[in-house]
């Protein structure tokens, strides 16, 4: 799959990767044109073709204007949501149902598909952040509130699914 992101300063994200400091650092060392070698990012590998460098400079109030309104109004919305997971997490915990709680915050839970380490959860990408608790959690143990880029989830496990070990063995040999 071929993606053409927007402008990217050092240090910051990566569209549908998120922070891969080994990815910046190969990036802004790369000329135009230049084709990189395989990237390990948290979910895989890229190969990344630099295409345009665009020279840093102080914009006009105008051309930032609407960015920092919606900036700050982004952190407002992330900072409520975090005290909203963090209330359900309580609420929860005391032992109330997972799912009347987040209804009555006027959340919506969801139920995610089967995933293995790093992998991907459709809506919200890279399962990476995810991963500390739940394949180290018992089924029926409720996270604390997860950042995933600027979403903020609860977890609570479900179902654990044993590896074949036969199987692993022998894809790991292969």
């Amino acid at each position: 799959r071929s993606q053409i992101t927007p402008f990217i300063s050092p240090g910051n994200s990566f569209p549908s990767i998120g922070s891969a400091p080994n990815l910046s650092t190969k990036v802004f060392s790369m000329s135009i044109g230049e084709i990189s070698t395989p990237v390990e990012v948290p979910n895989g590998y890229l190969l990344v073709k630099l295409l345009e460098i665009k020279s840093s400079s102080v914009p006009d109030f105008t051309e930032v204007k609407q960015q920092v309104k919606e900036s700050i109004t982004n952190e407002k919305t992330e900072e409520i949501a975090r005290t909203k997971a963090s209330d359900l997490v309580k609420q929860v915990r005391t032992g109330k149902k997972f799912s009347s709680v987040a209804r009555r915050f006027g959340l919506r839970p969801k139920l995610s598909n089967t995933f293995s380490r790093n992998g991907t959860l459709e809506d919200l990408g890279t399962t990476t952040p995810l991963d500390k608790f739940t394949f180290s959690a018992e089924i029926g143990n409720l996270s604390d509130p997860i950042n995933i880029g600027r979403r903020t989830v609860v977890v609570q496990l479900k179902e654990k699914i044993a590896i074949d070990q036969e199987q692993f063995i022998k894809a790991k040999q292969e």
